[in-house]
């Protein structure tokens, strides 16, 4: 089959019309959305100026302006994050610079190279933070959990803080109305002790600010570099574990789209996992063992994924044929065609991989989808 084939069918496949979904593909410099949609926000592309409303928003792309709001959560994959609006329940970021200004209620979990939170920010849950350099100037009520280079904190935290970081800074705008647990190559002084109400606990750390990577960009590219390599031994597992036929995809076109939604779920938060046992010191044996668990189930909803695109495609064009290796190559070429471009080679990795956690949330929770009418009808 010819390369401009599969590059038809696959900028069909990216506007395929979803049924409680709002996708936007867009390939131009900038796109400004002001609409009001009652279901989920896709955006795939360059950059977005959101100011509309919605209810969970999606991002994966060059830079996001979030002026709008939306009823549950954002979930943003990005160069520059910048949230102005308002978000009613939870906030998961990983970018290069992510800048929050308006009020989000919920957990927050953070990747970051720089991450400020401004005067007008106002965070109303509990933060889990990895960065290189992190400035709060706003008002948190809630606790802060973060490993980073340089910690300042210019603002208000109603709530405690633990902090491993190579330099921490007080301001005399600062305080802390909380406990305050930090890891840091040099103590506070008696000013900045002042600035906290509750219990101050200190141990040395050696770990230099230059020292500090943002851990999610890390676990980013570990993801992709692991995720070309396994899927080479692919065939190879379905050929051994015949029992994988047991999640092959065999619903609706529907289905299949729930499949990568909320596959993005546990895609978003298993790196997060990851973050918050490395921050918290005492669990940090348990984050490497996540970790290490995280490899294989890469390979495996990588393998499902692809091989359940495969099948997706011979349903769609009407294919008659029930073969899973065939669905496995047919779908890997695809793969491998999106990892030849630049930055779309990462969307393809979150693509595949969240079709397959998708079905292995269906399979574990599949009552509950169900009942909540998720699963659509057979066939």
């Amino acid at each position: 089959m010819k390369l401009k084939l599969f590059v038809i069918i696959m900028g069909i496949l990216m506007c395929f019309p979803l049924f409680s979904l709002q996708i936007k593909t867009e390939s131009g410099s900038s796109y400004t959305e002001n609409g009001q949609y009652e279901e989920d926000y896709i955006f795939k592309g360059n950059e977005l100026i959101f100011e509309g409303n919605a209810t969970d928003l999606f991002f994966f792309g060059r830079k996001l302006i979030f002026n709008g709001s939306v009823n549950s959560g954002v979930y943003a994959i990005g160069e520059t994050v910048e949230i102005n609006g308002s978000i009613e329940n939870d906030f998961f970021a990983g970018a290069s610079k992510l800048e929050i200004n308006g009020k989000i209620k919920g957990t927050l979990f953070m990747g970051s190279g720089e991450c400020t939170l401004s005067d007008d920010s106002i965070i109303n849950g509990n933060l889990f933070m990895g960065s290189g350099n992190i400035k709060v100037k706003g008002t948190v009520n809630g606790d802060i959990y973060a490993g980073t280079g340089v910690l300042s904190i210019d603002g208000t935290v109603n709530g405690n803080v633990k902090v491993g970081a190579g330099e921490i800074i007080i301001t005399d705008n600062g305080r802390i109305n909380g406990n305050f647990n930090y890891s840091t190559e040099n103590k506070l002084n008696d000013s900045e002790e002042q600035r906290i109400t509750g219990v101050i606990e200190y141990s040395e750390h050696a770990t230099k600010k230059t020292e500090i990577v943002p851990f999610f960009m890390t676990f980013s590219i570990i993801i992709f570099i692991l995720g070309l390599l396994s899927v080479l031994g692919s065939g190879l597992l379905l050929l051994l574990l015949p029992c994988l036929r047991d999640f092959n995809y065999a619903g609706s076109h529907k289905q299949f789209w729930y499949y990568l939604v909320y596959g993005l779920i546990p895609f978003f938060i298993y790196p997060m996992l990851i973050i918050v046992t490395m921050i918290l010191i005492v669990t940090i044996p348990l984050g490497i063992i996540i970790l290490l668990a995280g490899l294989p189930l890469l390979f495996v909803t990588l393998l499902l994924g692809i091989t359940t695109f495969g099948q997706y495609l011979f349903r769609l064009f009407k294919w008659k044929n029930n073969n899973r290796f065939l669905y496995f190559l047919f779908g890997l070429v695809f793969y491998f065609l999106i990892s030849l471009i630049p930055v779309i080679k990462i969307l393809g990795v979150i693509f595949f991989s969240c079709i397959g956690w998708g079905i292995i949330l269906e399979k574990i929770f599949k009552k509950k989808f169900v009942n909540n009418g998720l699963s659509t009808e057979q066939g």
